[in-house]
């Protein structure tokens, strides 16, 4: 069976619009994409580089297209969140290499999908590893 995931995320962070569309293709070791979708892509860029603590450059946009190799991590149980039936979410977890577009950096993170909860959430704990984050997330 073939599954393929397609997120749109659009939401409001000080009061512009952020957002970009996520594809995927879980059962494959690559072929996960974000692609842009204009200004709300440049503000997700630059909120990342907000809650990253570093310090905003809104020169760079982000990248029309960017690619990373995939690999799952397998689904687990969230116990901190129930449905209403009583059993509990399960979320799916990946890390995620990233194409670097030059040979100074390469990112690597978690990103855990709750299709169910309709939550994508971006796991990334190294300073260098969200300084080349965002890197490989720009185009200048």
């Amino acid at each position: 069976m073939f599954a393929y995931y397609c997120f749109s995320r659009l939401g409001l962070y000080q009061g512009k619009q952020i957002g970009f569309v996520m594809q995927m293709q879980p059962e494959m070791h690559s072929g996960f994409q974000l692609l842009s979708t204009g200004e709300p892509s440049d503000h997700f860029l630059w909120l990342l580089q907000d809650a990253f603590k570093l310090e905003v450059d809104k020169r760079p946009h982000f990248a029309d297209t960017v690619q990373a190799d995939c690999l799952s991590m397998r689904a687990y149980v969230d116990s901190s969140r129930s449905n209403p039936e009583g059993g509990y979410a399960t979320v799916e977890q990946y890390k995620l290499f990233f194409a670097a577009h030059d040979s100074i950096w390469e990112a690597e993170c978690y990103l855990r999908i709750d299709a169910a909860g309709h939550q994508l959430v971006l796991v990334q704990q190294d300073d260098e590893d969200r300084r080349a984050l965002i890197h490989d997330m720009s185009r200048r």
